[in-house]
């Protein structure tokens, strides 16, 4: 099975997004919209729907035009990261693909196996090619390396293809909790948690928990929370599932990580995490390290991060 074949059946248009705008400035309209609808087709998996995309805007804008430079970026990047996985394909491997964070040069966080049937899950695909680009989730993982302690919970309730729990398995021995119905991701995150042992040290003391614990709605997650600092992936849930994800956790050390790419979302989000006495922060780099520095809505980061004071005063040693 062909890595590309497996997108013919998700074609989807996206170009008409454009066509709504007012039609005496066609070409500006396309300009401020390209770059998005080729990073949201290439996110869902169609490629062929981003790379017509491109094509059709080419019959508006010209090559050298910033908004086409980028898009073609995007689908050069992709097309390279669908490269190295074919290839593993053809020598007729499993889908090995070292985490593009490292514990040391030359040692990887952890290994991401994927079978040739799930390759055909949009949600493998997109992860397969940002961990080969820039990394999967990267802002969230690089803040689990910063804030994730050796016995803290991680409860994931939008894990796509599982970057951010099976990085957090690299750095506690706390409790992992991935909330997925989906049953392709369900078997693909169980299946990569596996590579990870316990200690003798920090092997948990109910030997019938897995490593990772995999529910189904974020009900069964609630009743997973323990007293100690916990770190929740909200990811890309709408305003209401945050609320009810989190209401019933304001007395704990709770850090939230949600999406914040789109600035109208992040900011509704944004009020509702203060509902729960969560301030928001966003990573930036200051003197080669990672800091938390309060969260401008629009500031172009995909992740934010709402911390409640509990958690907070466990950063400052308080």
């Amino acid at each position: 099975m062909s890595l590309f074949a497996t997108d013919s059946s998700l074609i989807e248009p996206v170009v008409a997004s454009w066509t709504d705008q007012p039609s005496e400035q066609p070409a500006d309209a396309l300009a401020a919209l390209l770059p998005q609808l080729v990073a949201d087709a290439l996110q869902r998996g169609h490629v062929r729907s981003a790379a017509m995309t491109f094509e059709q805007a080419a019959s508006l804008l010209p090559f050298d035009h910033p908004a086409m430079q980028h898009a073609r970026r995007l689908l050069d990047q992709c097309a390279s990261a669908d490269a190295a996985v074919q290839q593993r394909q053809i020598a007729g491997e499993l889908v090995v693909i070292p985490s593009l964070t490292e514990y040391a040069p030359g040692a990887p966080r952890f290994q991401f196996g994927v079978t040739e049937a799930e390759l055909g899950h949009p949600t493998v695909l997109a992860f397969l090619r940002a961990e080969q680009d820039t990394g999967a989730q990267a802002e969230l993982r690089n803040f689990l390396e910063q804030a994730l302690l050796g016995d803290d919970n991680y409860i994931d309730l939008d894990p796509g293809a599982g970057a951010g729990v099976l990085s957090a398995c690299t750095m506690s021995s706390g409790r992992m909790v991935a909330v997925t119905a989906d049953p392709v991701l369900q078997q693909l995150i169980a299946r990569n948690a596996q590579q990870f042992g316990r200690d003798e040290g920090v092997t948990p003391s109910d030997q019938q928990v897995p490593l990772v614990q995999i529910v189904s709605d974020i009900a069964e997650a609630t009743d997973l929370i323990t007293p100690a600092r916990t770190i929740v992936h909200l990811g890309s849930l709408p305003a209401s599932s945050v609320v009810s994800a989190g209401s019933g956790w304001r007395d704990h050390a709770i850090a939230f990580a949600w999406d914040a790419a789109d600035a109208s979302v992040a900011f509704y989000v944004q009020q509702e995490l203060e509902q729960l006495g969560a301030s928001s922060f966003v990573m930036v780099e200051e003197d080669g390290e990672m800091t938390l520095s309060p969260f401008p809505i629009g500031c172009g980061a995909t992740t934010a991060f709402a911390l409640t004071e509990r958690f907070i005063d466990t950063l400052s040693g308080a």
